[in-house]
C-alpha cells in the first residue's frame, strides 16, 4: 500500500502550485510581450534607473519565464493530479500479489521529487534510495 503521507505531500504541493499560478495577474506571458521585453537588460548605453522595480534580466531569462507561465503551470498541475489518481487507483486494484516485490511508492517518489527542496520533503521519499 502506498505511503499516504507521501500522497498527501504531493497533493499539498500541487495545490500550492495551482494557487500561485492562479494568483498571477499578467495577461500575456509570451516572451515578445511588451512587459517582458521591458525587463530585458539593455545595452549599457541604454540603461535607465528602475528604482523599486525588477532587476533587469537577460533575454534567456525572459524565455525561461515565458515557458513557465501560469497556464503552463496549471496544465502541469492537472496532468500530475491525473497521474497521481491513476497511480493510487492502479495500486488499489493490484490485488493479485504481483506487487509484493516492487517498491510501490516509487512512482509517487518520482512525482514528489519535483519538490525535494521543500521543508516537508522526507529523505525516505527520494526516488534514488
Amino acid at each position: 500500500m502506498h505511503d499516504m503521507d507521501l500522497v498527501a505531500f504531493i497533493e499539498a504541493r500541487l495545490a500550492e502550485d495551482q494557487e500561485a499560478a492562479e494568483a498571477i495577474d499578467v495577461p500575456d506571458w509570451r516572451s515578445e510581450s511588451s512587459w517582458m521585453s521591458e525587463l530585458i537588460d539593455p545595452l549599457p548605453s541604454q540603461r535607465r534607473a528602475y528604482d523599486g522595480q525588477f532587476p533587469l534580466i537577460t533575454a534567456e531569462d525572459v524565455e525561461h519565464i515565458a515557458r513557465h507561465d501560469p497556464a503552463q503551470v496549471l496544465r502541469e498541475v492537472a496532468a500530475k493530479r491525473r497521474l497521481l489518481a491513476f497511480l493510487v487507483n492502479l495500486e488499489d486494484k493490484a490485488l493479485d500479489g504481483n506487487w509484493w516485490n516492487l517498491d510501490t511508492d516509487l512512482p509517487f517518489k518520482i512525482l514528489a521529487a519535483t519538490w525535494s527542496d521543500h521543508v516537508n520533503f522526507r529523505p525516505e521519499w527520494s526516488p534514488h534510495r
